[in-house]
């Protein structure tokens, strides 16, 4: 077997209990993505979610690392009360994946120009791939779970085991999350101001300031325009003439 690269810490891994390196289930093999589909069922047990953003992550794995510490070097803060159907799905979905073929080297590009001179002593498989599919983009799309295409490819194969789990996934999406908090706001930054740099993303019902002005809550009319919104500007992001904003999911508890 090829040689393996570390692409994640020891602590993160843990607290999704992924591989250091090929950053799927230690337990089933699977995609993240795929495994917390099942387990984030409204029955289900995924309770430990790691947040995106660059503060946030840090935050929350210094205050877990106490936690990992007083663990057994092999135990998790995954929650482990799995059902059983739940458990079924997921040793199903572990049997019908060929997890040999994940170790295999990439191909020899050389091969393929026929023009490889290392013979059987080269590291990377002598075979001709007619057509590449899409590739992941990053290890951090797959340690949070999102645009696998692995994962994607692995649901479309297994609907029959997944459908139900699909279909809950797109009713959050469209009785989702539809607000945005923004603070960080400065003098002259106002509600128009904000309206016009969110709205090119889709129609706004209302921006609301918070009675200082340091804090907003931008509401869209559609959950998917504020997912599309918050995919390019969660974080720090620049809105007018070097004056940035930190942007944040509202949350049901942000009300002024």
């Amino acid at each position: 077997m090829r040689l393996r690269k570390t692409e994640i810490c020891q602590s993160c891994a843990r607290l999704k209990n992924v591989c250091q390196s090929c950053i799927l289930d230690l337990r089933w093999g699977l995609p993240v993505q795929v495994r917390d589909a099942v387990l984030a069922d409204p029955k289900g047990a995924l309770k430990r979610k790691v947040p995106q953003l660059p503060v946030n992550r840090d935050y929350f794995n210094a205050v877990n690392a106490s936690k990992l510490a007083r663990l057994g070097s092999e135990e998790t803060l995954l929650a482990d009360d799995i059902s059983e159907e739940q458990e079924r799905i997921l040793d199903q979905l572990s049997a019908r994946r060929n997890h040999s073929k994940r170790n295999l080297p990439p191909p020899c590009s050389f091969y393929a120009k026929g023009a490889c001179s290392r013979g059987e002593s080269c590291p990377f498989l002598h075979q001709l791939v007619q057509e590449r599919g899409p590739s992941l983009k990053s290890f951090r799309e797959r340690y949070f779970g999102q645009d696998d295409p692995d994962a994607e490819a692995m649901m479309d194969r297994n609907n029959d085991l997944l459908a139900k789990f699909r279909k809950t996934e797109r009713k959050e999406v469209e009785n989702g999350n539809k607000s945005l908090f923004v603070q960080g706001l400065r003098a002259g930054v106002t509600d128009e101001t904000l309206r016009s740099f969110f709205q090119i993303y889709g129609p706004i019902e209302e921006v609301k300031l918070l009675s200082d002005g340091t804090a907003a809550i931008i509401t869209f009319v559609e959950a998917s325009r504020a997912e599309e919104a918050a995919k390019e500007t969660l974080g720090m992001v620049e809105i007018k003439d070097s004056v940035t904003i930190q942007v944040a999911w509202a949350k049901e508890t942000e009300k002024f």
